[in-house]
């Protein structure tokens, strides 16, 4: 994801240069890097058809969390009826962050 980021800022750097080829560093960074404030990022300021001023700034990649998944276990087969109830866990959101053992879920049995 980092390398997605740095290839935009790159993209974002020479279009500024372009668009803006006689001004000084410090004017640039100045419009386009700091009207977030903050963090420093690629933002800029707008005003709405109401008057309103707004700022948007540009998504990072690399704020994205990785999740992963849950594997099926190799015997389980979806339809088979011995297996309903694992793949009906498995499709409860809470299961998964609440960390249960996808081979015995709470109050189930295992299939033979």
């Amino acid at each position: 994801m980092a390398e997605l980021d740095h290839y935009v800022w790159q993209k974002i750097r020479r279009w500024i240069n372009r668009r803006h080829p006689n001004k000084s560093l410090a004017w640039k960074k100045a419009k386009y890097f700091s009207a977030a404030g903050d963090h420093g990022g690629f933002s800029v300021r707008y005003h709405t058809q109401k008057g309103q001023s707004r700022v948007l700034s540009l998504y990072r990649m690399a704020s994205t969390p990785i999740e992963r998944h849950l594997k099926v276990r190799g015997a389980a087969n979806p339809y088979d009826p011995r297996y309903t109830q694992y793949f009906a866990q498995r499709r409860c959101f809470a299961w998964r962050i609440r960390g249960t053992s996808p081979r015995t879920p709470t109050g189930a049995v295992s299939p033979a």
